[in-house]
């Protein structure tokens, strides 16, 4: 059993994400599919509420897309290995996440990304990455109450809030401010290679 220990500002809230117990959990399930289920992590939201706990460290991003994520944590942290599958720059590794090795990631403190939320590409990287590294994934608000999660919650140490969050669709104008801020909620997860007592950092406004 997961045992919660919660910090919870007072005026957090918790929101239900859209997500069914269905083979399919994606970013939206009102919008269309996007190829390898790939949505920038644009909004500048994401980004702060994981900052304390990774400042100064060194990180992988082995699911680099348009580097949305290594930009947001430019500052912050320091990315030093970026790959992808299907790599949009050229100074990126075109290499699976689910090949990566520990000799791959042995100068990174974590590996942190955004990842597909298919299950079907989704189970295989928290399989395998947090066997490499100590791994922090963004992920629904609702990830953690998904039947197909509790194998993997044991190994989840900490869970920070975001809210709400606008995710862009590749080719779409990256300006969040032209968006609502979106109706889900999400959080980051901290996943491990041993079991872990579970800590959720609620979110907080400043």
């Amino acid at each position: 059993m997961v045992c919660f220990v919660c910090y919870l500002h007072p005026t957090w809230r918790y929101y239900r994400y859209l997500v069914s117990g269905s083979s399919e959990m994606s970013k939206f399930e009102t919008y269309e599919p996007q190829p390898r289920d790939f949505w920038r992590t644009s909004d500048p939201n994401a980004f702060p509420p994981l900052a304390p706990f990774i400042k100064g460290a060194t990180y992988a991003e082995p699911c680099y897309g348009a580097g949305d994520l290594v930009r947001g944590f430019n500052g912050t942290a320091d990315c030093v290995w970026t790959s992808d599958l299907q790599p949009q720059e050229d100074n990126v590794l075109q290499k699976n996440a689910l090949f990566l090795t520990k000799s791959d990631l042995h100068d990174c403190d974590y590996t942190i990304t955004n990842p597909p939320f298919g299950w079907e590409m989704l189970q295989p990287l928290l399989e395998h990455l947090p066997t490499l590294k100590p791994t922090w994934l963004l992920l629904p608000a609702d990830f953690m109450h998904n039947k197909r999660a509790r194998p993997y919650m044991d190994r989840c140490s900490k869970i920070v809030s975001i809210g709400r969050m606008y995710f862009h669709k590749a080719g779409e104008d990256t300006d969040y401010t032209k968006y609502s801020r979106g109706t889900a909620n999400n959080c980051w997860y901290l996943f491990t290679e041993e079991q872990q007592e579970t800590r959720f950092y609620g979110w907080t406004s400043k």
